[in-house]
């Protein structure tokens, strides 16, 4: 099944020996205006083959054939679990009812008589193809009610861990900066000490042009001057000078902890009702790339381009981050499949247009070859490898984007040139409000 803009296209085999069923089948089928695409072969071992090179989704099936029979064909069919989904109406001129009903118990769902009536032969047709375009619809959902219910369970997860993490950050934050008032308090001290040192050799070198020391005035000033050498090889002006960057560097590390805490807490709230609230999208932008920080750090160099004042947009947060991950993490994992030394590069630009906020999101990746464009944002297509990818992330982005919030999603890409998903999100007006 392809799904375009909204139109679902299936594929409609029709296996018969005889060369003028096919054709009188094919004109029916052109003729009633289906958007369905249709595949004629004249023997069984032709339609297996077909079915393991094609993603059929409707079968009419003779039941008398030379070398293989329908109902042979028939049994090959359901014996392999991916089929199960495939409609397979038996096209036949035998009316023992005997030879139907084996035809049912092994997986059969409809028939068409022979001699061909048109409407009949039609009608039952547009019954099979309604029945798998509910199917898949039912499928579709059960799958989005599946992501959905990940998707609470990992907010659910993500707001346990930031509330973990949340207390001990509080009390290191509170425990640095007593400890950098302790240290002021230190370094003053010492200070201090070193005036009063400097003051006595002052004073010292004064008495010894007047005078002989004593044995005791000469013990201390040596320890003086140990303590001088002493204090340039443990390097203590450096390590005095270099605390208030320690601090600095100590306090933005747990403002940044806080900050990643925050966006998992904004990730972890639930909008219950899924009401559209108005939402600053460049805001939705940045958590959404703090969250997807671990992933990009190492692969690819983030480029951000925000126009300013730019007005609010009706939306479901979380939906939204999810769309924005979901398209962020892709580039990142198609650039890092590119095995390159360097890092790639990703650009981000959100900026207003008409009635819109426009964000685009560009790699610098492999790119998306023609021949698979069309099928990005089909449910269960993926371009990755068996077990790492599920192939719902766009679709499921553009159902948020497209059907939830009424927007639109743009792909623009090259095989060899990166690729850039557009988004457009609608303007809060003040009639939503």
């Amino acid at each position: 099944m392809n799904l375009i803009k909204g139109m679902i296209y299936l594929k409609i085999l029709v296996v018969d020996d005889t060369r003028l069923n096919l054709a009188f089948a094919e004109s029916i089928i052109k003729k009633s205006n289906l958007d369905v695409e249709l595949i004629l072969v004249g023997n069984g071992m032709a339609a297996l083959e077909a079915i393991s090179k094609n993603e059929i989704n409707i079968i009419i099936l003779d039941i008398v054939m030379p070398g293989m029979t329908g109902i042979e064909v028939l049994k090959k069919i359901r014996s392999n679990q991916d089929n199960d989904n495939i409609r397979i109406l038996m096209f036949t001129s035998i009316n023992d009812k005997e030879i139907l009903r084996e035809c049912l118990e092994n997986g059969a769902t409809d028939y068409i008589n022979k001699p061909i009536d048109e409407i009949e032969f039609i009608s039952r047709i547009k019954v099979a193809i309604r029945e798998c375009k509910y199917q898949n619809k039912i499928k579709d959902t059960q799958f989005f009610i599946i992501q959905k219910e990940k998707l609470v369970a990992i907010g659910e997860l993500a707001a346990g861990i930031a509330h973990e993490i949340n207390n001990p950050v509080g009390y290191v934050q509170s425990n640095v900066q007593t400890l950098k008032k302790y240290v002021d308090i230190i370094r003053n001290l010492s200070k201090e000490y070193e005036i009063l040192i400097n003051d006595f050799f002052v004073e010292s070198t004064i008495e010894k042009i007047q005078r002989v020391l004593s044995e005791e005035e000469k013990e201390i000033i040596t320890k003086l001057q140990n303590m001088d050498v002493q204090k340039e090889r443990m390097k203590y002006d450096f390590i005095i000078s270099d605390l208030d960057e320690l601090f600095k560097e100590s306090f933005d590390g747990l403002d940044r902890v806080t900050e990643i805490v925050q966006s998992l807490k904004n990730f972890a709230r639930q909008d219950k009702i899924n009401l559209i609230k108005p939402e600053d999208i460049t805001k939705i932008m940045d958590e959404t790339l703090i969250i997807a920080k671990n992933e990009s750090k190492y692969y690819v160099d983030i480029y951000k381009e925000y126009e300013e004042n730019l007005p609010e947009v009706g939306c479901i947060r979380n939906q939204i981050v999810q769309v924005f991950l979901n398209i962020i993490i892709n580039a990142i994992q198609a650039i890092k499949t590119q095995g390159k030394s360097e890092k790639g590069n990703l650009y981000i630009k959100i900026y207003k247009d008409q009635d819109n906020i426009v964000c685009s999101i560009k790699d610098d990746g492999p790119g998306i070859g023609d021949s698979i464009k069309s099928n990005i944002f089909d449910p269960f297509f993926t371009t990755k490898d068996v077990g790492e990818g599920t192939g719902l992330g766009l679709s499921i982005s553009y159902d948020l984007i497209v059907n939830k919030h009424k927007g639109e999603i743009i792909l623009n890409t090259e095989l060899g040139k990166g690729t850039n998903f557009i988004i457009k999100i609608p303007i809060l007006t003040k009639s939503d409000n």
